[in-house]
């Protein structure tokens, strides 16, 4: 199903359910409202984990009903036939209920150079800025790729999402700086940011078309949440905290995530904060999920309430190297895939619906220079350029 089929869906079930919780709502956390945060290659190339998983799910990958792994957030079971109604294009809506079971095999789809980082754009490509030498690339599934900007001019290539407009930025995370690029003429124009806000790891765009970005490098008061007029460079600390690493929104982005990255190596929380163009108290999930799960980086959020994280390092009886994790909205933990310790996997997106990246997988970015799909058959959350 293309993105904007999984659009319309997803507002309908939005519609349907709006007396159901909210994505993300976690109102069986384990820990209550405690305080915030403290400080390969080859197109048939695949990866996997073992039969079972901790959380996982029910099913199969047709889709079976969840045996209570996955709380349902926008269950549109009981929707009446609306095929051929107005604002709706008749197609399937996704039930939250039919999550396939996890652990899936990865398989490795696109040879690409390496990168901290991966994005879709709405025209069918993979946004790739290499790291370490600053050339930003437009990937398509099948094809040859386009470099689009051979430097953008920045120390180390972190974070990469798309603008309303379409436009691309990558940060900096060494300094305060993002590259902002036309994706069309691969002019590059810089976005100075500040004062007083160190450079952006994790970087997401908002509804708002504002940017989002997790910043660690110098602790507080220059690091933790930061919010970027991409316009204006303008931009305020949110939250001041040390080693924040990934950050993601909600589907419906009643609550922003965040993570304790590399400088917790073994001892990183997974954060939330409810959002509603202000951020609220941050509150500390009870979750750690590195020690023997790993190093969590990047993440990415399902239209189901769960979270994606990318996580290198793991040492578990599942898995030994790299992988994919999932947070349900309870909180319950499970491994989505196993890369093994040939990978580094430090981005994680679901695909745009356009030229064969689905919308219902999950690819990571691989520093060894791959992209894996991850079939996890349900969709990602909408952003704001798709």
């Amino acid at each position: 199903m293309s993105r904007k089929s999984w659009m319309v869906a997803v507002a309908v079930a939005l519609t349907a359910c709006s007396s159901s919780p909210s994505a993300g709502s976690g109102e069986s956390s384990s820990t209550g409202g405690s305080t915030g945060p403290v400080g390969t290659t080859g197109a048939d190339t695949s990866a996997s984990v073992g039969e079972t998983s901790t959380g996982s799910t029910g099913g199969s990958s047709e889709g079976t009903t969840s045996s209570g792994g996955v709380p349902v957030i926008f269950d549109v079971g009981g929707m009446p036939d609306m095929t051929g109604s107005e604002g709706t294009t008749g197609e399937p809506m996704f039930d939250c209920t039919m999550i396939p079971e996890i652990p899936v095999e990865a398989s490795v789809v696109r040879q690409v150079p390496g990168a901290e980082d991966l994005e879709f754009d709405a025209n069918g490509n993979v946004i790739i800025a290499v790291r370490g030498q600053n050339a930003l690339f437009l990937i398509p599934r099948d094809g040859d790729q386009v470099l689009l900007n051979p430097d953008i001019n920045l120390t180390s290539t972190a974070g990469t999402a798309v603008l309303p407009d379409g436009d691309i930025v990558v940060a900096d995370e060494f300094s305060p700086l993002i590259a902002r690029v036309d994706p069309d003429s691969g002019q590059m124009t810089p976005i100075t940011y500040g004062p007083g806000i160190g450079g952006c790891n994790g970087l997401i765009v908002g509804s708002d078309g504002m940017l989002y970005c997790a910043t660690y490098w110098d602790g507080p008061p220059t690091s933790g949440v930061a919010r970027i007029d991409p316009d204006s460079g303008d931009a305020e600390l949110l939250y001041p905290a040390p080693g924040i690493d990934g950050i993601t929104f909600a589907a419906d982005e009643t609550y922003l995530y965040v993570n304790e990255g590399e400088f917790y190596a073994g001892i990183g929380h997974l954060y939330r904060a409810p959002f509603n163009g202000d951020l609220g108290d941050f509150e500390d999930l009870g979750v750690p999920l590195a020690g023997e799960l790993g190093t969590m980086d990047g993440m990415v959020s399902d239209v189901c309430g769960n979270v994606y994280i990318a996580s290198e390092g793991v040492n578990s009886p599942e898995c030994a190297g790299s992988s994919i994790l999932r947070v349900t909205p309870d909180v319950t933990i499970e491994t989505v895939a196993c890369f093994g310790n040939s990978s580094f996997t430090p981005g994680v997106a679901f695909g745009s619906g356009v030229g064969g990246w689905e919308a219902d997988m999950l690819y990571a970015i691989d520093w060894y220079g791959v992209v894996w799909e991850i079939p996890v058959g349900v969709p990602g959350a909408l952003l704001p350029h798709l």
